[in-house]
């Protein structure tokens, strides 16, 4: 079968997220989790770099596990905390704690410090939503600034 043999490389692109993209355009047929998995196993030690490509697909378990198997971009990661704070919450703690888990590990650019204090800042306060929703209180959840 084409896809097997020729459908992932042939259709690399720029970025990880691109190059999924376009497999799954070009093989609409197979299910993205398929996909995803399949890319991730032609690049083997790089499941890290495929974080982006899980998030954008919504498969957000897949995203952190990925993120957690080999390093990733603390920048994407926090990025993607701040961006999912409201939508999905528990995603957004699990990214905000392994960016930080990987800046301690030493990836990621040397930054001002505030990084890993807006980092744990975020992942603070949406432990504390995440508590209280579990919990059952009924309470408004702020949209944080930092």
């Amino acid at each position: 079968m084409a896809y097997e043999r020729y459908g992932l490389r042939a259709n690399r692109a720029s970025t990880y997220a691109a190059w999924f993209r376009a497999v799954c355009k070009k093989y609409p047929h197979k299910k993205a989790a398929e996909v995803l998995d399949d890319l991730v196993t032609e690049t083997p030690g790089e499941e890290g770099k495929w974080f982006a490509a899980a998030k954008d697909a919504k498969l957000f378990d897949e995203a952190i596990t990925l993120a957690n198997r080999t390093p990733c971009s603390p920048q994407t990661l926090t990025r993607a905390a701040r961006d999912f704070e409201d939508k999905n919450p528990q995603f957004a703690v699990e990214a905000g704690m392994t960016a930080l888990r990987w800046l301690v590990e030493g990836y990621g650019y040397e930054g001002p410090s505030c990084v890993g204090t807006s980092c744990r800042r975020r992942g603070t306060r949406r432990r504390r939503s995440m508590r209280d929703w579990l919990a059952g209180r009924n309470v408004r959840r702020p949209h944080f600034q930092v």
